[in-house]
């Protein structure tokens, strides 16, 4: 009679160590986040605060009729509700501002029956992706 061998479980892998990203204002603190777009450029440091300050102004010239607000985290302008064909829904806004650790980031949710607005000026926006 031939015995069995016994295989012993291999170890799981040790999780790997994720590296830690600077806190936007939203996420700073023990708190929810900011609640007003005032509030999210107010608790930015400088230069960051004048630059978002700068940009914020300019978007709220440039389309006055995009209800600024607060949307994941992030300034947003022109706030909308969504639902996929899955069922998916959520909150979102047309045009989003984001203070993060190494840059600031546009997001665009512009289309029109000519496709993505943003792809259209991917050429004027080199560095975008």
């Amino acid at each position: 009679m031939a015995k069995s061998a016994v295989r012993a479980k291999p170890k799981p892998k040790p999780k790997a160590k994720t590296r830690t990203k600077a806190k936007s204002p939203a996420r700073a603190g023990a708190g929810a986040g900011p609640d007003s777009p005032a509030a999210y450029i107010a608790a930015l440091p400088e230069p960051r605060r004048t630059e978002l300050t700068r940009l914020d102004a300019f978007i709220r010239a440039t389309v006055p009729d995009l209800a600024p607000c607060m949307t994941a985290g992030m300034l947003g302008y022109g706030p909308f509700h969504y639902r996929y064909a899955s069922g998916r829904e959520g909150e979102t806004a047309k045009i989003g501002l984001s203070s993060r650790a190494q840059y600031i980031a546009l997001y665009s949710c512009a289309a029109d029956a000519k496709g993505y607005v943003a792809e259209r000026y991917a050429a004027r926006l080199p560095a975008a992706d």
